[in-house]
């Protein structure tokens, strides 16, 4: 299994994604690949901050397919398993002095 965190996401969302990213992603299996509802809370509210618009419409239209058809059964829900890995993974790296932000925990 494969975590995609939201800046990857985000990449598919552009009119030109990195070719980078593109080269990497062609190189998984689709199956492998998964997102968490974390990553759709915050792909989600940085497009309801957006003006309305045809740049957020279609934003919002590709993320909703996105989420919808490219990860169908495949986003990850935080729940009270993923609360106490939670707990661990930031207390860890606070205690390393590597914190990390919630979001990315």
């Amino acid at each position: 299994m494969i975590l995609l965190d939201t800046n990857v996401l985000s990449e598919f969302m552009r009119p030109q994604p990195s070719g980078q990213v593109v080269a990497w992603l062609d190189q998984q299996s689709a199956h492998e690949l998964h997102t968490s509802a974390i990553s759709r809370a915050e792909i989600e509210l940085g497009l309801a901050l957006m003006p309305p618009g045809k740049r957020q419409a279609g934003l919002s239209m590709a993320a909703q397919a996105m989420f919808e058809e490219d990860f169908a059964g495949r986003c990850l829900p935080f729940d009270e398993v993923s609360a106490s890995h939670y707990a661990r993974i930031v207390s860890g790296r606070t205690r390393r002095g590597q914190p990390i932000s919630v979001e990315d925990a």
